[in-house]
């Protein structure tokens, strides 16, 4: 992961990065022809999980750097589009910009890959609280999110898997439910061409069963969001220890996309996340679904890691 960091690549457009835009403009420029923006978003994201690993591993210095290094995802920030956009290397804003253009050859997209500016810019996993306020705040974020929704411009691909569970950190749980259930009934079907994209590594499957298990991982974090499970009831063996996962919900149905309360082992559980470490040694998840939206999980939105850090 250091090596990815600080070793130019004699070609980053296979292994590496394009260090010396990074390095010392301290963003991808228009100098990389190809997904520049989206190669930025990355890296930044890169770098915050290579400081939580060297935290983990005691290497301080190079955790406090790295940490440094992710927050320069906000330096392709344009507040005044409320997206991610391409930047000069004289900082100068590229200009016409249009976040719904995308080249029909999406991979080779001059700024994202395979994507749009509006579809990236919730790519920013390690600050979604500073997504948020940079947005205006909870109920800004919302209509964003629903504008993007309604507005067509959600697709089951592996770059936006993670959206319809953010209103979760907007402490709107209940949104998360009605858009997932409706991901899972648009995207996904028991058919020959069930799947409504590329398979990528398995994330297409892996957004159906863990949304259906309501238990969805952000990756490169100890953190599940929770949400309302199409099962009454499933079981995962956990490793080596063969410990088991016990996700609980008696109501589970197509009529009842909410959660209306929670326990874990038995004892109540306000808010709509959990921790790795509360279920990585065998635990019993409990649900309770209703067909109306509830206050349950609104209080205590998931923790963000640069809010904290």
């Amino acid at each position: 992961m250091r090596k990815n960091a600080e070793v130019e690549s004699p070609d980053p457009y296979l292994y590496g990065r394009y260090l010396e835009d990074y390095r010392d403009l301290g963003y991808v420029s228009t100098t990389v022809r190809k997904n520049c923006v989206s190669r930025h978003l990355e890296y930044a994201y890169q770098d915050w999980c290579a400081s939580a690993l060297a935290r983990q591993l005691g290497h301080t210095q190079i955790a406090e750097r790295a940490l440094e290094e992710s927050r320069r995802v906000w330096n392709l920030w344009r507040d005044d589009v409320k997206c991610f956009s391409p930047r000069h290397p004289s900082g100068a804003w590229n200009e016409p910009f249009d976040q719904d253009s995308c080249w029909p050859d999406s991979w080779n997209d001059p700024y994202f890959y395979e994507g749009t500016g509006r579809q990236w810019s919730f790519s920013v996993h390690h600050d979604f609280a500073g997504l948020i306020r940079r947005h205006g705040g909870d109920e800004a974020f919302i209509r964003h999110l629903d504008a993007f929704f309604d507005g067509g411009h959600y697709h089951s691909k592996e770059t936006m898997l993670h959206i319809p569970w953010l209103y979760t950190y907007a402490g709107r749980p209940d949104r998360t439910g009605e858009r997932v259930r409706d991901c899972l009934r648009r995207f996904f079907r028991p058919t020959r061409d069930g799947l409504s994209d590329n398979e990528d590594m398995g994330c297409q499957s892996a957004f159906y069963m863990c949304s259906a298990m309501g238990l969805y991982p952000i990756m490169g974090q100890d953190l599940y969001l929770l949400g309302p499970p199409v099962f009454t009831r499933s079981e995962t063996r956990l490793g080596e220890s063969d410990a088991a996962l016990i996700i609980e919900a008696p109501d589970a149905g197509g009529e009842r996309p909410y959660v209306a309360g929670a326990t874990l082992d038995g004892r109540p559980l306000e808010r709509a996340w959990l921790r790795h470490s509360e279920i990585a040694h065998g635990a019993t998840l409990h649900l309770d679904l209703s067909a109306e939206p509830s206050d349950w999980g609104r209080g205590t939105p998931p923790p963000s890691p640069l809010a904290t850090a």
